[in-house]
C-alpha cells in the first residue's frame, strides 16, 4: 500500500509549469545562438602605447591612466583619425575601443571594422593620432608606440559563450514570469495535495494511468491494488454490507466509469454481492466492456417493465452484477423510484452506481440523495478549483455523506460509445413484467418509461433539476448526517 497511501506534498510553482520554464529557457537559448551566428564577422587590430612619466625641476610624476585613456578617446584623436581614413568621425568613435592593462602605464588602442586590411589601417592611425597629440603637448616624449598593430589573420562574430549565458538568464526569467501568470490565470489544481487542501476531503487513493486494453477494469498491478485500497476505506466507513455508493464527478473526462468498476470488481474481491449500476450516457459505458447484454436495464427496472432478476446481468468477475443502462435517459430520473430499486437491490449485496457528472446532469444530485457514501473522482492535472467548489455547493443541497477524493489519472486510448439506439419491441423481456417493489405491485401494469421517470410532484420536495432535502442522522452510519430522503427507505 505504499503507492497509495503516501502521503503527497503540494507540488511547486516551478516544478508544476516545468514545461513552460524549459520552453522558454530553449527558445531563448536558440534565439541567443541564432543571432551569435547571424552577426556579421568584425576584424579587430591592436595597438600599444606606453605613456610615459612627466618630468618637472624635482621628480617626475607619473601619469594617471585613466585620463590617459579618455584622452586616447576624445574628439580631438578621433577627429584627426577621421581626416586621416577619410571616413566619418562618428563611425571611427563606434569602432574605436582603448583599454589600460591593469598595473601598469601601458595602452590598447583597438579598432575593428569589417575587412582586415581596414581594422589594420584604422589601429595604427588613431594610435598615431594619440601619440602625435600627447607628445604635441610638451616638450617631452610622454607616449611611445611600442607594439605597431598587425593584420588580423580570423575574424570573430562574437562571444558565443557570453550569448548562451545571456540566453539562459533572459530564458529562465521569461519562464519563471510565465508560470507565475499562467499560474494565476490557469484555475486548474495543480496536484493531489491541493485538492485536498481546497476541499478538506481525504484522498482516498491514487489511481496510476494505465494502458487500457478493451475495458474499464485495471490491468495493471499498482491500479489494482488502488482499488482495492479504495475499497478497503469504503468499506470501514459503511459497516453493512445494504449500501449505496454513488461514485460521481464535477465534470467529464475524469474516469468515473472505471474508478467505479475498478471498485466494484475490488469490493467483489472481497467476498462481498456487488450489484453496479450504470447511471452515466455519456462516454464509455460498463455494459460495452465487461461485456453483458444491454436491455433490460436500469431504464425498465424503474419503469417497472422487468423484475429485479432480469435487470440484474451477471459478469466474469464472481460476485459482482451490473444492471446496464438499457436505454436513453432523456427524462432524469425519478426520486421515490430510486428509492424503490435501491431498496430492492440493497438487500444482502453493496450497490456501486456510475453516476453522471455533478454539474451537467441533476440525475447525479438525485442519486447523491439516496447514497449512503459519495465517491469524487478527479483528475489532478485538469479539475478546475471553481468546479471542485460549486460541485461541492450543490452537494451541501443535498448533504451526503461524502468518502473523499479518488485522484485519478484517466487511461489513454479512451473510446466515445454511442449512446444505444431507444428499446424496440425485440428488447422487451419474454416473462411477465413484475414489479420490483413488492409482492403486491406484482401484478400491476407496466408504466411507459417516459411516464415512469418523470418526477411526480409531492407537497414539500422541490424539483428534481435542484432537489434539496432536509438531513436527519442515520443510525448505523455515525456522525454523518444522512438525507431524509434515504432515511425514508429504511
Amino acid at each position: 500500500m505504499i503507492f497509495t497511501g503516501r502521503i503527497d506534498k503540494p507540488r511547486g510553482l516551478i516544478l508544476t509549469h516545468l514545461w513552460l520554464v524549459v520552453l522558454a529557457t530553449c527558445i531563448a537559448m536558440g534565439a541567443s545562438v541564432a543571432a551569435a551566428t547571424s552577426r556579421p564577422v568584425s576584424y579587430t587590430a591592436t595597438a600599444e602605447v606606453v605613456v610615459s612619466p612627466q618630468k618637472t625641476d624635482t621628480s617626475a610624476l607619473q601619469p594617471d591612466m585613466g585620463t590617459e585613456r579618455a584622452i586616447a578617446e576624445s574628439g580631438v584623436v578621433v577627429s584627426h583619425g577621421a581626416d586621416a581614413l577619410g571616413i566619418d568621425p562618428a563611425v571611427v568613435q563606434k569602432s574605436l575601443s582603448v583599454s589600460v592593462v591593469p598595473q601598469t602605464r601601458v595602452l590598447h588602442i583597438s579598432y575593428t571594422a569589417g575587412t582586415a586590411e581596414d581594422a589594420f589601417r584604422g589601429g595604427s592611425v588613431l594610435a598615431l593620432a594619440y601619440v602625435d597629440y600627447r607628445d604635441s603637448q610638451g616638450t617631452d616624449t610622454v607616449a611611445t608606440l611600442v607594439t605597431r598593430p598587425s593584420v588580423p589573420a580570423s575574424g570573430s562574430r562574437g562571444s558565443l559563450p557570453l550569448f548562451l549565458v545571456l540566453g539562459l538568464f533572459a530564458g529562465l526569467s521569461v519562464g519563471v514570469g510565465a508560470a507565475w501568470l499562467w499560474d494565476r490565470v490557469s484555475d486548474r489544481v495543480r496536484s493531489a495535495a491541493e485538492l485536498t487542501e481546497t476541499t478538506g476531503l481525504p484522498i482516498l487513493a491514487r489511481i496510476p494511468r494505465w494502458q487500457r486494453a478493451g475495458g474499464p477494469l485495471a490491468p495493471d498491478s499498482r491500479a489494482r491494488e488502488s482499488f482495492a485500497f479504495v475499497a478497503a476505506r469504503l468499506s470501514s466507513m459503511a459497516g453493512h454490507s445494504g449500501t449505496t455508493i454513488v461514485v460521481t464527478s464535477p465534470r467529464g473526462g475524469a474516469g468515473t466509469t472505471s474508478v467505479a468498476c475498478g471498485t466494484a470488481a475490488a469490493l467483489a474481491a472481497q467476498g462481498k454481492r456487488v450489484v453496479l449500476i450504470a447511471a452515466n450516457p455519456a462516454g464509455i459505458r460498463p455494459e460495452d466492456v465487461l461485456p453483458v447484454t444491454t436491455s433490460p436495464g436500469l431504464t425498465h427496472l424503474l419503469a417497472r417493465g422487468c423484475s429485479r432478476e432480469t435487470a440484474l446481468h451477471p459478469t466474469e468477475i464472481r460476485n459482482l452484477s451490473l444492471v446496464p443502462m438499457g436505454g436513453p435517459g432523456e427524462d432524469g430520473l425519478d426520486l421515490e423510484d430510486l428509492h424503490l430499486v435501491l431498496e430492492k437491490l440493497e438487500r444482502g449485496a453493496c450497490v456501486v452506481v456510475d453516476a453522471p457528472p455533478l454539474l451537467t446532469s441533476a440525475d447525479s444530485l438525485l442519486l447523491a440523495d439516496v447514497a449512503h457514501l459519495v465517491v469524487l473522482v478527479g483528475d489532478p492535472r485538469r479539475v478546475r478549483r471553481g468546479d471542485v467548489r460549486e460541485a461541492l455547493a450543490l452537494l451541501g443541497d443535498v448533504s451526503p455523506r461524502i468518502a473523499g477524493w479518488v485522484a485519478n489519472r484517466p487511461p489513454r486510448g479512451r473510446r466515445t460509445v454511442s449512446p444505444p439506439a431507444p428499446p424496440t419491441a425485440d428488447d422487451a423481456p419474454a416473462e411477465q413484467p413484475v414489479s420490483p417493489v413488492g409482492d403486491a405491485e406484482e401484478t400491476a401494469p407496466p408504466r411507459p418509461v417516459a411516464v415512469a421517470r418523470k418526477a411526480r410532484p409531492r407537497p414539500g420536495m422541490r424539483p428534481p433539476e435542484l432537489p434539496r432535502t432536509t438531513s436527519s442522522p442515520r443510525d448505523d452510519v455515525r456522525p454523518f448526517p444522512a438525507p431524509a430522503a434515504a432515511a425514508r427507505r429504511r
